[in-house]
């Protein structure tokens, strides 16, 4: 499908993520990384920042006792473009890929998933999938009072006797796809703002639930010619053409 494009687009953070099963043929250490970093193409590469960073990861699972959650802490390293605009994220068994606001095209956003990708498994030789996400984070600033219903097609919906100017709430749903081997996840919620605002987060994560139905090497592919496709179908489906306008829709000369 062709992408519409807006000169303000509203991405704040889109991310590629890959989470691997643990039967990798290589390590995690500090050979593993700096084997990752020449990858990359170390201090003359264009992701030549390094640092190193936690990464908390939260588990929670329905049991005999009710929900439990926990929280997990893990070391990891960050490769970033000297404007940290772009930057690959890893921590054992995981590899993301980040693009910061501003957000310019999914022609270049693609390139650094596939260069991302390709290192960690010269260095990583990944048996399998776990999961692989692809997640847009959208954030759009409208003065109050604000009728949501302009805006967007996904909302919360209260009776028309009650208040209908929000100052908080959160509504999402999960849409399965292709007989439920993938998952949309599509949330929209507020964000804390001034009080004459009102900052809607747009969240959509299109993520893959049945992971062996993918290999290591279909992985990209899937994120380019499925997920992406469907995270600006469903993003598209969830706003209005008034939104389109407050966003400088591009039109195509064709």
């Amino acid at each position: 499908m062709g992408s519409k494009r807006y000169e303000s687009p509203p991405i704040i953070e889109a991310i590629c993520e890959f989470k691997f099963t643990r039967e990798e043929n290589t390590s995690w250490g500090s050979a593993f990384l700096d084997r990752l970093y020449g990858q990359l193409g170390g201090q003359e590469g264009e992701f030549s920042s390094k640092e190193s960073i936690k990464n908390f990861e939260v588990e929670v699972a329905a049991g005999p006792e009710g929900v439990t959650q926990r929280i997990e802490e893990r070391e990891g390293e960050r490769f970033s473009t000297p404007d940290g605009k772009l930057f690959v994220r890893v921590s054992p068994h995981v590899l993301a890929i980040h693009h910061l606001a501003p957000y310019t095209s999914w022609g270049r956003f693609l390139p650094k998933i596939q260069r991302g990708y390709q290192a960690y498994c010269e260095v990583a030789s990944p048996m399998a999938l776990e999961r692989i996400g692809l997640r847009y984070i959208n954030r759009v600033t409208l003065q109050r009072p604000a009728r949501l219903e302009q805006f967007f097609e996904i909302r919360p919906h209260v009776g028309k006797d009650l208040p209908q100017d929000f100052f908080s709430f959160i509504v999402g749903v999960q849409i399965g796809y292709d007989n439920g081997r993938d998952i949309m996840k599509l949330q929209l919620a507020n964000a804390p703002a001034e009080a004459d605002t009102l900052v809607v987060i747009l969240d959509l994560d299109y993520f893959l639930a049945a992971p062996a139905e993918i290999g290591i090497e279909e992985a990209v592919d899937w994120v380019d010619q499925i997920a992406h496709d469907r995270v600006e179908e469903v993003f598209e489906a969830s706003i209005t053409q008034k939104l389109r306008q407050r966003l400088g829709e591009i039109k195509s000369d064709g």
